[in-house]
């Protein structure tokens, strides 16, 4: 035997590459024909080795679906996840219990793929016993044995060295091949990203809440009748506020932004599991019961992902009215803070124009101090000049009184600004659609039908 096609009879690269060697030295008995008793006990060896084959088909063929299930395996979702949605449970639990199953069947196809070698072997010999002796017949012999060896040599390297047949090999190397897991891992970031942006949001309207407070706080620097009213006033429309969202009310949007999130997850979980199941059409008939399982995994996990989308349209949905409320009454709360702000901030502007201690008043007294020495160094280059009656100096002495000049300007300007705060006067109305936000809020929707529903969802919450 050529001894480039022994050792490639002796090493695989693969089950595929195991099973097309092995193949292609049992085709070559189709080729042999022999006489006598023999003819017979060939017959014999071609149907065991066609049943070899099948064998190895059913294993490759199991090896596949198990693969296709350990891919998935990195996917699995949470339990908590799954105890929610029975489907999703069911489709994860038959997953579980198939793979086990598989694994079980393909143990024993590799036993009985060993003995059945050793068979096919212990024919092959019968074959041999059975070729007449006599010249007549040995070419005969030496042609069955030209094409015996090969098979012969495979057997028996196959049997001596179990190891060495990679069905483990195939099994192991999925692992490493997960091309479903960059994109999972890019859409898991995805959801990551908006959920915690929608929890800042949350975050934002409390700190809009505490901002005001502060400021509320804080003493008036003036003391007229119409501020003290505005202060009345943002107070009521706080206190309003916060009775329509409570803390309580807060953390059921809290609660479902955190079962959204988890919902997300799983839906996600769910399809990529989905999307990496195929059926193999098994045609043994004894393994074709895993087509139908296959089938009605598949199944459960389009029922699994329709109670997932109905659930997160819900949850969605009710947050979604807790959300609009929050965020309407967060632009009304940095509103009030920023009409009291901006009233003691004019308040405090006024009271320095007044005590010339106002900056644009030293900005004044530091450009009309430039200008005196603008127009004094001008005076200077024209003296000069006349003196000895030398005007290199003349673009020097125009950019000067340029100078002077814009330094005015900008102190008149200043002076219209301060002359302008002066007569501005404080706001002392809220805006139209802040104002009465009791009623704004629960015309967005029923507080207390929100609440029991709320409260139903997530433990029986009370209003």
């Amino acid at each position: 035997m050529d001894p480039i096609k022994f050792e490639s009879l002796m090493n695989y690269d693969s089950l595929l590459g195991y099973e097309a060697t092995l193949r292609g030295t049992v085709e070559n008995f189709d080729h042999v024909y022999l006489s006598g008793k023999a003819s017979k006990q060939l017959g014999t060896l071609k149907l065991g080795l066609r049943e070899l084959l099948g064998i190895l088909d059913n294993i490759t063929k199991l090896i596949e679906v198990n693969n296709m299930f350990v891919k998935t395996m990195p996917f699995e979702p949470l339990q908590k996840e799954l105890e929610e949605n029975k489907s999703a449970k069911k489709a994860i639990e038959e997953i579980n219990d198939l793979r086990k199953n598989i694994n079980g069947d393909i143990e024993k196809l590799q036993e009985r793929f060993f003995k059945q070698t050793e068979y096919c072997l212990k024919l092959n010999d019968n074959v041999l016993a059975h070729i007449p002796s006599g010249k007549e017949y040995d070419n005969e012999r030496q042609n069955y044995e030209s094409v015996a060896r090969e098979f012969e040599t495979i057997g028996r390297h196959s049997l001596m060295n179990k190891g060495s047949v990679p069905f483990e090999q195939e099994i192991m190397s999925v692992t490493a091949e997960n091309e479903a897991k960059p994109e999972y891992e890019a859409k898991k970031a995805q959801i990551d990203e908006a959920y915690d942006l929608k929890k800042e949001e949350d975050i934002s309207f409390e700190q809009a809440l505490n901002a005001l407070a502060i400021t509320l706080k804080n003493p008036a620097i003036y003391s007229e009748k119409k501020n003290v009213e505005l202060q009345r006033e943002i107070k009521k429309e706080v206190a309003a506020i916060e009775k329509a969202l409570p803390p309580k009310v807060i953390a059921i949007s809290a609660e479902a932004l955190d079962k959204l999130r988890a919902s997300d997850q799983l839906q996600l979980d769910l399809e990529t599991i989905k999307s990496l199941i195929t059926n193999p059409s098994l045609t043994d008939k004894k393994y074709s019961k895993y087509n139908e399982k296959i089938n009605e995994i598949t199944t459960l996990l389009d029922g699994a992902l329709k109670i997932e989308s109905d659930k997160s349209k819900e949850l969605q949905e009710k947050r979604d009215n807790i959300s609009s409320k929050m965020e309407y009454a967060e632009k009304a709360v940095r509103t009030y803070d920023e009409i009291l702000t901006n009233n003691q901030g004019l308040q405090q502007d006024k009271i320095h124009i007044r005590n010339g201690e106002y900056s644009l008043q030293e900005e004044n007294e530091r450009l009309e101090s430039d200008a005196k020495k603008a127009v004094a160094d001008a005076h200077a280059i024209e003296s000069k000049a006349e003196r000895y009656q030398e005007w290199d100096d003349g673009l020097k002495k125009d950019e000067l009184y340029e100078r002077a000049r814009n330094d005015r300007e900008n102190i008149k300007e200043n002076e219209a600004t301060m002359d302008e705060k002066l007569a501005q006067s404080a706001v002392t109305t809220l805006p139209p659609e802040y104002v009465d936000m009791k009623k704004k809020l629960q015309s967005m929707s029923s507080l207390y039908q929100m609440q029991m529903v709320q409260g139903q969802e997530f433990g029986g919450m009370s209003r």
